[in-house]
C-alpha cells in the first residue's frame, strides 16, 4: 500500500467559504499562505461579451466567457504557498468566495 495523507489535512477539512470580495481585487497577486490549498470561485456579469481569467503561478489555470451578456464565473483550487490573481474584461466582478 502507498502512503496516505492524513485525513485533517485536504481540501475542505476545517475550512469554511468566506466572502472576501471586499479585500480582493482584479489583477493584484494574492499568496496562498493558510498551509491547505485554497479553492477560489469569481464571477462577473456584464451587458457585451467578457471574460474572466484566473491564475495560479503565473499559469492560466481556468477560463470564462459570456457572450451578448450575462454571467460568467470560475473555480480554481491554489495550491499552499502558490499566487493567484484573476483578471475580467467586459464585465464587473460581483462576487469573490474562498474556501479556506
Amino acid at each position: 500500500m502507498g502512503a496516505l495523507s492524513k485525513p485533517d489535512t485536504g481540501l475542505g477539512y476545517g475550512q469554511t467559504w468566506q466572502n472576501v470580495i471586499s479585500y480582493r481585487a482584479l489583477g493584484v497577486t494574492y499568496y496562498n499562505t493558510t498551509g491547505k490549498p485554497i479553492l477560489v470561485f469569481a464571477s462577473g456579469a456584464g451587458p457585451g461579451n467578457g471574460n474572466l481569467n484566473a491564475f495560479v503561478d503565473g499559469v492560466n489555470a481556468a477560463t470564462a466567457y459570456a457572450v451578448s451578456s450575462g454571467n460568467l464565473g470560475a473555480t480554481f483550487v491554489v495550491p499552499v504557498g502558490s499566487a493567484y490573481s484573476v483578471t475580467l474584461a467586459g464585465a464587473v466582478l460581483g462576487f469573490w468566495c474562498e474556501l479556506r
